[in-house]
């Protein structure tokens, strides 16, 4: 039993990765369903700016909260070893959260003008039934002749 309990003190950073990964699974889980919600409850609003907000957030936050989490994991496992590739934990972190970032800014600027061009043809459409109805009852109205 003492063997047991001292190989599992001396690989503790084994369990704190698979702590970590499971909380990033966990946080990835609940931020998309959180989001699915939100997005289900939005699409009954007049505005296209908060549909399009989170359109265009839910990949990327999969992404940061997936690069944030794993970056993490792997400072765990590099306090652990000398190897060199472990040095590349920042500068990938710092990439994956510009990369993020981007990635929701061209998004966000795609749902916002397809949402915009969206509203404004359903306008027009709304506009031209009215100018046809208007014209109808204006044909039905002319005395024979």
């Amino acid at each position: 039993m003492d063997q047991v309990t001292n190989y599992l003190t001396g690989q503790w950073w084994i369990m704190q990765v698979f702590i970590v990964v499971f909380t990033v699974l966990t946080v990835n889980f609940v931020q998309r369903r959180l989001l699915n919600k939100v997005q289900k409850r939005l699409k009954l609003t007049a505005t296209v700016w908060d549909d399009a907000l989170v359109d265009a957030a839910s990949r990327p936050l999969t992404l940061l909260v997936w690069i944030i989490g794993l970056t993490f994991a792997a400072e765990i496992v590099a306090a652990r070893t000398d190897a060199a590739i472990y040095k590349a934990i920042d500068p990938i972190r710092d990439v994956g959260v510009i990369t993020s970032l981007t990635w929701f800014l061209l998004r966000m600027s795609r749902c916002v003008e397809k949402n915009i061009i969206t509203t404004m043809f359903r306008r027009i459409e709304r506009l031209l039934m009215l100018l046809a109805s208007w014209c109808v009852c204006l044909l039905l109205s002319q005395p024979p002749s």
